[in-house]
């Protein structure tokens, strides 16, 4: 969610709209095997970066998902070295 628009007071604080979106989030993992589930404690225990996402790939996934936050993460520190860069 992005706390900072109308529905959170643009960010000021003043709403407590995150505490109830966060007493409302459901997370589902999606452990569709037998291995998986016995593996369960090494999966959770992997990053969810780029290198976290290159190793499941490696491995043979075909579908991952990251935050979005750690998506925007990436992102900025990209624009940062592209910054500097031209400094």
């Amino acid at each position: 969610m992005a706390g900072s628009g109308r529905a959170h007071d643009y960010g000021s604080g003043g709403s407590d709209s995150t505490t109830f979106i966060n007493s409302q989030v459901l997370v589902v993992p999606m452990c569709e095997e037998t291995e998986a589930v016995e593996n369960l404690d090494n999966i959770l225990s992997v990053p969810t970066d780029a290198a976290g996402a290159a190793e499941f790939i490696n491995l043979g996934a075909n579908f991952i998902t990251v935050s979005s936050q750690g998506l925007l993460r990436l992102a900025g520190q990209e624009f940062l070295k592209r910054v500097e860069a031209e400094l």
